[in-house]
């Protein structure tokens, strides 16, 4: 039985995507092809479709989810400045932490050398590490509680606006070389997520007899979108040394098999057990802790399968026996 106001499904979500991170950080299956032999007309392999398609829903499934929660308790702006606080603080301490990890305290003046040259940019990326989840999940909220206020057809011409703007991002940085409009921190990426999560709200796909044959939907036009994106990519890299990329987030194709994906997990009624209750509860966590333990472990263990298993139990250990005991609950969720 569902418990009242517990949505099970997302339990198992939250535990499988939070993995899904690690084994993309970690390059657990191994790195993707077309990073070795990128051309023009490229066919991507197995591996490719693996990383690019499956890997990286993770960061758009949680941000999908979170807008989605925020949306279906009803909004409200003391909801949004409360939520936007935290991730301030996500934002601001564990990049920090992570720098100061990596280079002691002269990582002090690799973020104050930052701040100098380039200061919006370098607090949306969060100084080049993975926290740049942050501000891109606060930027989606605040888009979201935006899109709570359109009604009707209005919001459907919204969410096809910011879903137009993933291929024109994809044009800028191909034909015009801005480097930004692709790149993995860009938080415009994540924009058609808020529109996304408005609509399965107002809509409740999960509540119909035709949830399993929307979903289906969804994910058919996902591999159309993979199908379009690989026919089109890789994109010249206006990066000097690397001359064509694959964009991480700044694909249609995610925002498809998201919502496809968390479709299904709302209509999942039966309780997780207890190990996936545990990871569901440690997702952030576990997103928080993991770079940590991949830049300690790299240079012991060369094989990337090994280092994503020791990654994900060593986090877990480490969250368990040091990071809940010793930090605010605030910072692991």
């Amino acid at each position: 039985m569902q418990e009242s106001g517990r949505i099970n499904g997302l339990d198992y979500g939250r535990a499988l995507f939070s993995l899904f991170v690690v084994l993309w950080h970690t390059h657990a299956p191994g790195s993707p092809d077309v990073w070795k032999s990128a051309t023009v007309h490229y066919r991507p392999s197995g591996l490719d479709l693996l990383n690019f398609s499956v890997l990286l829903v993770a960061v758009p499934f949680f941000v999908l989810t979170s807008c989605y929660l925020y949306a279906l308790k009803g909004g409200g702006s003391g909801t949004l400045t409360k939520r936007l606080r935290r991730l301030a603080v996500l934002g601001l301490f564990w990049p920090v932490a992570y720098i100061i990890f990596a280079s002691g305290y002269g990582g002090i003046d690799t973020i104050w050398e930052a701040l100098s040259k380039t200061p919006f940019k370098s607090v949306i990326y969060a100084f080049g590490t993975v926290f740049y989840f942050f501000f891109a999940l606060g930027a989606a909220l605040v888009l979201t509680a935006l899109l709570l206020r359109t009604r009707g057809v209005v919001t459907w011409i919204v969410f096809l606006l910011l879903c137009a703007g993933i291929p024109v991002m994809q044009w800028l940085t191909a034909e015009h070389a801005v480097e930004w409009a692709t790149a993995y921190w860009n938080p415009v990426n994540f924009f058609p997520y808020a529109g996304a999560a408005i609509l399965l709200v107002r809509h409740r796909p999960e509540r119909s007899s035709q949830s399993l044959a929307c979903a289906t939907a969804l994910l058919l036009l996902s591999v159309a979108c993979i199908c379009l994106e690989w026919w089109t990519q890789p994109i010249p890299n206006p990066v000097p040394g690397e001359s064509l990329i694959v964009p991480p987030y700044t694909r249609l194709s995610l925002v498809g098999t998201s919502a496809a994906a968390l479709i299904l997990l709302l209509c999942l009624k039966r309780p997780a057990g207890p190990v996936v209750r545990f990871m569901a509860r440690n997702s952030l966590a576990l997103y928080c802790v993991h770079p940590f333990l991949v830049l300690w472990l790299l240079p012991k263990i060369g094989s990337p399968a090994l280092l994503g298993i020791a990654t994900i139990l060593g986090s877990y250990a480490a969250i368990a026996l040091v990071a809940r005991p010793t930090l605010n609950r605030a910072l692991l969720g």
